[in-house]
């Protein structure tokens, strides 16, 4: 019973579904042939005009009032009938519906647009409840029914013919609907082609995206993929990237570039941080760069400080600590200096004291040696001087000259140095004044 009821359930479906389609498809499409002008070859009754056919009734069964069915006469040998549909269209597909229960009158029957053929039965197979449809697929304006041949007599018997237009926008079986054409045009309406595509969209069909462009309607355009690639005409990723821009999208610069392109390279931003991506500025720049870009390098001067094994160079952190460090280091070296500077003039001086007493000490004795009487019978060159014993004696002077470069500085005087230097008498016969000098020698 449950197996009987899956069946029931399964059939049920199935003709749903069929139902379904059939009224989709007759959503899309309109039957253009109804009430149109038509004409006939003859008619077997006054009533069986060639409007009998284009009324809109698919009865079968015929009658006379009001006429269903149109009806050439007995005697036509060579019987026809047409309708105009009023413009050249395209003809999705043509409905006949033959007469119950002389459906073999369609034998030898053919049907054609604007003089090209498009069906001929050569017998009545493939009829379903009397009708009969014919896929078409092309362009005209006229359809024009024939019969050459006199099976059950040559008559034609039809109760009603159905010329199909997909609707604007379907196609093909007028179920397929049309692409993004542009302009709001319709596709052709056999193969869908649009004679040109809305933006970013592919033709002919204009369904698909075109390169570059992708989402459901083709509106996004794609990044800057690498390698010659497009990007995924639904997600808009690529597989790579040109240089200076982020994946997956390629949209974004990557870090460390910038411009609208990403074609420029960030400078030198500071505590590992990157720069603005669209400006290309840094919030901070490393040591020896200027802001806001930090590609130029900067003109203030970086202080580095020595030590005995190495050099270090200061950063952007304790710049003010190394400049506090200078400025004691320079407070310093000014006290040096101002304590330096009068003992350095001190040592000058009294050097130059000291060369003074030298050269003048010297002349002295020069001079007291040259005036040395002769006739006391020593040598003019011999020096009258008395020892601590308190003898006196003469020391010879050598020929040579004097040197007055002795350095006199060192010998200790018990006399007094200005008396010791005044000049002797001009009396040559007056006594020299004799040096007592210590027996210890500074050195």
């Amino acid at each position: 019973m449950a197996d009987c009821r899956c069946v029931q359930v399964f059939v049920f479906c199935v003709f749903t579904q069929i139902f379904l389609l059939c009224v989709a498809q007759n959503t899309h499409m309109k039957n253009v042939a109804q009430n149109k002008p038509c004409g006939t070859s003859s008619m077997y009754a006054s009533s069986n005009n060639c409007s009998a056919a284009l009324n809109g009734n698919t009865n079968t069964d015929y009658q006379e009032n009001p006429p269903n069915c149109m009806h050439t006469g007995v005697y036509d040998t060579s019987p026809f009938w047409w309708v105009d549909l009023g413009e050249k269209v395209t003809i999705n597909r043509i409905t006949i519906y033959g007469r119950t229960p002389f459906i073999n009158r369609m034998r030898c029957v053919n049907v054609s647009v604007d003089g090209a053929l498009v069906k001929r039965f050569t017998d009545v197979s493939g009829w379903t409840n009397d009708t009969y449809t014919i896929p078409v697929l092309r362009g005209g304006r006229v359809v024009n029914i024939t019969r050459d041949c006199d099976s059950l007599g040559p008559t034609i018997n039809i109760c009603e013919v159905q010329v199909w237009v997909c609707d604007d926008g379907w196609y093909d079986d007028c179920s397929k609907s049309c692409g993004q054409c542009d302009n709001n045009m319709s596709c052709d309406k056999v193969n869908g082609n649009c004679a040109s595509c809305q933006t970013g969209f592919y033709p002919p069909l204009c369904q698909e995206c075109a390169d570059g462009y992708y989402q459901t309607d083709c509106s996004q355009t794609c990044g800057n993929c690498g390698s010659n690639s497009v990007c995924d005409k639904v997600t808009g990723r690529c597989t790579s990237c040109q240089t200076g821009f982020n994946l997956p999208f390629c949209k974004e610069c990557a870090d460390g570039w910038y411009g609208n392109d990403c074609s420029q390279t960030c400078g030198n931003c500071g505590s590992n941080s990157v720069c603005d991506k669209v400006t290309g500025r840094c919030t901070s720049c490393q040591t020896g760069f200027n802001p806001p870009y930090c590609k130029d390098v900067s003109s203030r001067p970086l202080i580095t400080t020595l030590n005995t094994s190495s050099s270090v160079q200061a950063t952007v952190t304790d710049y003010s600590s190394l400049l506090s460090t200078a400025g004691r280091s320079r407070d310093n070296d000014k006290e040096t200096v101002s304590l330096a500077g009068p003992v350095a003039g001190a040592a000058v001086g009294c050097t130059v004291v000291f060369f003074i007493i030298g050269i003048i000490l010297g002349w002295w004795l020069r001079k007291s040696r040259s005036k040395q009487p002769s006739a006391r019978g020593h040598s003019p060159y011999e020096i009258p001087m008395t020892s601590d014993t308190g003898t006196s004696r003469s020391t010879s002077r050598p020929d040579d000259k004097v040197d007055t470069t002795h350095d006199y500085t060192n010998i200790g005087y018990t006399t007094n140095v200005y008396d010791s230097l005044k000049a002797p008498d001009d009396n040559n016969t007056t006594a020299y004044t004799s040096l007592d000098f210590h027996t210890d020698v500074h050195r």
